[in-house]
């Protein structure tokens, strides 16, 4: 009788400490998942918050591309420096006067030679484009098109091919944050293609910006080889 009495104290004395230490382990378990449940729902706001910025603000719109291609060239394999330069300023003196002129991005290329980009992000348009009715979706593919429009003559206004100091092929390219932005445009404007050529700038979209930096790289491979075949003869 003392026997089972003592086991039966022991098994109590189990069910107790895996009871309390149910309860932490739950405990813990809790703080975890709220700290979960608030970590997205930080996530969900943050998001809200720059859609909003997007769609009422030009200029975060515009901080918004510049930052997208600058975590492109960043990821590219391409050096900062060496092979790109981001937000330089040159300077260029005409019949107007001297005049800043600070590229989003500069594409540093074998043989001195360089290449342009700018970043130009139309959210708000193209955003209303995906969140209206099928019915409405011409109209506002049509708008948005119009606002590409405008941002190429903006772009070609800067006349950045002026700068002496770059040797670019006159051509500026426009960076779209959004590689589908620039599909749509092109939807619902046959003309945007010839337009941009006219104003000498070329559309670029994230994907193609990627393939295109590939490109560069592997000029710089090459030029790189060249250079070793020199130095051994």
């Amino acid at each position: 009788k003392e026997q089972l009495q003592r086991e039966l104290t022991i098994l109590k004395e189990n069910i107790d400490s895996q009871k309390e230490l149910s309860t932490k382990n739950f405990g813990k378990f809790e703080v975890e998942f709220q700290h979960l449940v608030n970590l997205s729902k930080g996530i969900g706001e943050e998001a809200d918050n720059l859609t909003k910025a997007l769609k009422g603000d030009s200029k975060t719109q515009g901080d918004y591309g510049e930052m997208k291609l600058r975590m492109l060239l960043e990821n590219s394999g391409l050096e900062e420096n060496v092979h790109y330069r981001l937000q330089e300023n040159f300077t260029v003196t005409d019949e107007d006067g001297v005049k800043n002129k600070r590229p989003d991005a500069v594409i540093y290329l074998p043989q001195k030679r360089h290449i342009i980009i700018d970043s130009k992000f139309s959210f708000r348009e193209y955003d209303n484009y995906c969140s209206a009715d099928i019915s409405k979706r011409e109209e506002f593919g049509k708008k948005h098109s119009r606002n590409l429009k405008e941002r190429i003559k903006e772009l070609s206004e800067t006349k950045y091919h002026e700068i002496d100091k770059l040797t670019t092929p006159d051509i500026t390219f426009l960076f779209l944050g959004i590689d589908d932005a620039l599909n749509v445009g092109l939807k619902y404007d046959n003309d945007l293609l010839t337009f941009a050529t006219k104003k000498q700038i070329a559309l670029i979209s994230p994907s193609q910006l990627h393939i295109s930096i590939k490109m560069v790289e592997n000029l710089w491979r090459i030029d790189g080889q060249k250079e070793s075949v020199f130095m051994v003869y």
